[in-house]
């Protein structure tokens, strides 16, 4: 069955890019609310990811995926600035790390791994964010 797979892959290599592109870009988009509607769905027989409800949730997790990232690429940029190089370094590489060992599969619950390492820039990013003019959340009286 490897072998197979290896010639298959080897000898369609833009559909093997576009697929495994296609699959990590699935497995980037965060899902909050997968545990809650797997059991749900698999209690009374059915399939959550097969469902409407699964579809409907698609647009709402890519919005809340993008927003989590900009402040996670926000607090990446403050951290360049503010925190050791060999640290950030570290931290996007593990990040790498399981994006290329995991990501071919698109199942996004195999990046929870690298939202521990992400949490670290999004923090940084959250406290910029509130301690900045732009917002004045922190700053009240």
């Amino acid at each position: 069955m490897q072998k197979t797979s290896l010639k298959i892959i080897i000898t369609n290599p833009f559909i093997s890019i576009k697929y495994i592109f296609k699959q990590s870009l699935h497995h980037l988009v965060l899902n909050p609310v997968y545990i809650k509607y797997l059991y749900q769905f698999e209690g009374r027989g059915g399939k959550y990811l097969k469902s409407e409800t699964h579809k409907k949730w698609i647009p709402i997790r890519i919005i809340y995926s993008v927003i989590i990232y900009l402040i996670v690429f926000w607090g990446m940029i403050y951290s360049l600035k503010h925190m050791k190089k060999e640290i950030i370094f570290l931290l996007m590489i593990s990040v790498a790390y399981i994006i290329l060992a995991t990501g071919w599969a698109g199942i996004p619950r195999h990046f929870v791994p690298a939202l521990i390492f992400l949490s670290i820039f999004f923090g940084n990013g959250m406290a910029t964010i509130l301690n900045s003019n732009i917002l004045n959340i922190s700053k009240r009286k």
